[in-house]
């Protein structure tokens, strides 16, 4: 993420895509379950990344990685 911007003024013509991990809502996470320091900073970064994604041309959510290979696939040949 902290790189699109020099990315995109170096190479004009380059057609960015951002591979997010799959969202976590609140509610995927029990309750009662312990959320240690580290898993809390992920999921900060996570949240910061996807509001960064608006500088990318194209954003996947990597739910299944055969179905991120097809549309990473199909946006780059739809580029080309």
């Amino acid at each position: 993420v902290n790189g699109v911007g020099k990315i995109k003024h170096r190479f004009r013509d380059a057609v960015t895509i951002f591979i997010s991990p799959p969202i976590v809502e609140n509610g995927d996470i029990p309750e009662n379950e312990f959320i240690g320091e580290e898993t809390e900073r992920k999921l900060c970064i996570k949240e910061w990344e996807f509001e960064e994604g608006h500088l990318f041309d194209y954003v996947v959510v990597n739910e299944n990685v055969e179905t991120t290979v097809m549309k990473v696939t199909e946006i780059i040949l739809g580029n080309l």
